[in-house]
């Protein structure tokens, strides 16, 4: 299944107010150009924090992102920041995804949004939210055991169908991906404890 993330970065409430001075629609540029301290320190704690509360993995692919993987780690607007500037420094619409989902060929500016509402957590969303909503009932991986790595990926509700359609989580080479995360899983659970603990932490993945 998809990544379940229950809890959003935590901004000083300092940087938030500064941020939210920002008029709505200046919001998107200043996200791609502006380097004051404010913006600097909301981009930092979402990056630091994302990967600390993913486990190092895409929000969406949920394949390793980082030194863990080598896949480039992005900052993902779910609501996208051209579309909606509103919430474009707000910390439950941002995830840490990899390069591949989060380019042009993939997300980009996907409209994501069914309803905008006043309310962030209000809105309506095509897409499985990994903070709003309840993962497991959205997407699953099929033939998934215990706390393996998921290979074959499918929706099984309207906004699991869209966003594996959408965003492309049926794709041979994911799904390729994913097997190798689960050989890796595999033979790695068959070694001595101290053989695994070395190789976890000389793959990044401790």
């Amino acid at each position: 299944m998809m990544l379940k993330i229950n809890n959003p970065a935590t901004i000083d409430p300092a940087v938030q107010r500064k941020l939210d001075d920002i008029p709505e629609v200046e919001r998107p540029i200043k996200w791609d150009t502006s380097r004051t301290n404010a913006i600097k320190n909301f981009r930092n704690e979402i990056m630091t924090h994302g990967l600390k509360e993913q486990d190092n993995r895409c929000a969406w692919c949920t394949l390793p992102v980082g030194a863990t993987g080598r896949r480039t780690a992005h900052r993902d607007h779910i609501a996208p920041k051209k579309l909606y500037p509103k919430w474009t420094f707000h910390a439950k619409n941002l995830v840490v995804v990899c390069e591949y989902c989060n380019g042009f060929a993939v997300k980009c500016d996907l409209d994501t949004v069914k309803t905008e509402k006043a309310a962030y957590d209000d809105m309506e969303f095509f897409i499985v939210h990994p903070y709003l909503h309840d993962t497991e009932k959205h997407i699953r991986f099929r033939e998934k055991e215990g706390n393996e790595p998921g290979v074959v990926v499918e929706g099984i509700t309207p906004e699991g169908i869209w966003t594996v359609n959408q965003l492309k989580l049926y794709e041979d080479g994911l799904t390729v991906l994913r097997a190798q995360e689960l050989v890796y899983y595999r033979k790695i659970n068959k070694l001595p404890h101290h053989f695994q603990i070395l190789l976890n932490k000389a793959t990044g993945r401790e």
